[in-house]
């Protein structure tokens, strides 16, 4: 109840320097019991001392704690209830009971004012999803006397219900990972700004749809803004990608869609793929498109940590193309395929090598009046920048 209702002479009994939140009428009984913010309890008025968190061996405590409510559960128990929701039952669980004849009659006011609670209530379960606990709620609601503080009562300490924690999975993750806490209504604001924007890049159906698949992302505090910017930097990029270059990434790296997918959304996996797996998938995929054949694992790999990127490869491998009548197959006149992809990766050595084979293949066609005249050289496959 509010502080307010307490007799001021009550309250005077307080010692200098508490801090009180929230005091609760003695059921059936004299006096209150008012609740200090570090979980001492005070007895004003002639209200039995039952104890406090303050007053807990220090192996029942959990460490400092803000408190914010204090719950009667008889003449001679209460439940404190901290601001992360953990209750401490202190005292005997003896609710009142009184004979029906001395139940004073209840005006309309006070059943609307019931009525009114309830509506919350159960709209705050059906909103959070928690429909499982409706049953429990109304009971606990009842037992409680119904009203709003009956409401509010019910809704802290739905807090601890198993159902509860399975639904706010990511609550208890963010605690644990040093993150703030976030309402119930947040929590389910950032889980559909994750789906809107999973829906409108056109992510696999059934992929990150549920709320179990945005735990790790809510207890890590990735926010939806975070993700969106993962799938515009990420995921959509490689989706545009010429088909070949996915193509590659499947068959180089074993992705497919929903792995890519996955890859962008994970923060701790990202970097990798964008950094190696995908520009080595494009490198592969330039190759393939410039007819120089299929690149190996480790030949794309090596070719994007020299720094090829996918225009670079375009440009290089179409150079190569190009120049075919200059070469005989591989290995036999001097060129090597590694020697070939040495030049596209900017080694100068190899690209001298190719310049030097090319200078003797057009000296042997000219002497013969051969096809070369008018060749261009293999310029643009020297030194990478």
């Amino acid at each position: 109840m509010p502080l307010s209702q307490v007799p001021p002479e009550m309250m005077a009994q307080l010692p200098a320097g508490s801090t009180p939140v929230d005091a609760v009428k003695v059921p059936g009984g004299e006096g209150y019991w008012v609740l200090g913010s570090d979980g001492g309890v005070f007895s004003v008025g002639g209200a039995p001392w039952m104890g406090a968190y303050t007053t807990l061996p220090e192996e029942a405590r959990q460490g400092t704690r803000n408190f914010t409510s204090i719950i009667a559960r008889g003449p001679e128990g209460y439940t404190l209830v901290s601001n992360r929701g953990e209750l401490y039952q202190l005292g005997k669980d003896t609710p009142l009971t009184q004979p029906q004849a001395e139940i004073p009659t209840v005006d309309q006011a006070t059943i609307k004012e019931q009525e009114s609670a309830k509506v919350w209530l159960t709209g705050q379960l059906d909103q959070f999803g928690l429909g499982a606990l409706g049953e429990w709620a109304l009971g606990r609601f009842n037992e409680l006397g119904g009203g709003e503080g009956a409401a509010n009562a019910v809704f802290i300490e739905m807090k601890q219900q198993q159902p509860y924690k399975d639904r706010f999975k990511g609550m208890a993750l963010r605690e644990k990972n040093g993150f703030g806490p976030m309402t119930e209504a947040q929590y389910i604001e950032w889980e559909d700004t994750y789906k809107r924007a999973m829906a409108n890049a056109g992510m696999p159906e059934g992929f990150y749809d549920s709320a179990d698949d945005f735990v790790e992302f809510i207890g890590k505090n990735v926010s939806p803004i975070e993700i969106k910017e993962r799938i515009d930097k990420g995921y959509m990029a490689a989706m545009s990608a010429p088909a070949e270059v996915r193509t590659q990434l499947k068959n180089l790296f074993g992705i497919d869609e929903k792995q890519l997918a996955a890859y962008f959304l994970d923060p701790d996996r990202a970097e990798d793929i964008w950094t190696k797996n995908l520009t080595a998938a494009q490198v592969a995929g330039a190759a393939s498109m410039q007819n120089f054949g299929q690149l190996s694992q480790r030949e794309a790999t090596r070719l994007a940590e020299q720094g090829v990127d996918y225009q670079t490869a375009t440009e290089r491998f179409g150079i190569l193309s190009g120049q075919t009548e200059l070469f005989a197959d591989f290995g036999e006149g001097g060129i090597t395929r590694e020697t070939a992809l040495g030049a596209v990766g900017g080694e100068g050595a190899a690209a001298q090598q190719i310049e030097t084979q090319q200078k003797r293949r057009k000296a042997t066609f000219e002497a013969g009046g051969g096809f070369a005249a008018g060749q261009g050289g293999v310029s643009g496959l020297g030194e990478s920048t």
